[in-house]
């Protein structure tokens, strides 16, 4: 069973590696920011902790499901995440594809749960 989680992720912009070791080692400290303050300034901060809940609660699932269900967390301003916003007609963040079929949670992802649990009884 295919997951897909369609939400706002944190996304971080950076110099490459080599131009910020080069400026580093020629003194110049103010170009960029620190990668860890980039991350935690990406996102107003109740985006980001829902981002940090799905992301715990995919971590369990991934454990509870033990390989049967795959879970693919889609960034929705990418652009896989716009195509499918429009293809599944998603209006609110985060949305749920399980098997081509849209779920929108509205109280958690419990409910989630029991839609994967369901499809997972039913497919047996």
């Amino acid at each position: 069973m295919n997951v897909k989680i369609v939400t706002y992720t944190p996304t971080e912009f950076f110099n490459c590696l080599n131009c910020e070791i080069a400026w580093h080692g020629a003194g110049i400290t103010t170009v960029g920011r620190s990668r860890e303050e980039a991350l935690q300034n990406s996102m107003p901060p109740d985006v980001m902790e829902a981002y940090k809940y799905l992301s715990d609660w995919v971590a369990h699932a991934v454990r509870r499901y033990n390989g049967k269900v795959t879970f693919q967390i889609v960034d929705a301003v990418s652009i896989e995440g716009f195509l499918l916003s429009l293809r599944y007609g998603i209006r609110e963040y985060p949305a749920v594809i399980i098997d081509r079929n849209k779920l929108q949670p509205k109280s958690g992802f419990e409910e989630l749960d029991d839609a994967i649990k369901m499809r997972l009884t039913s497919s047996v």
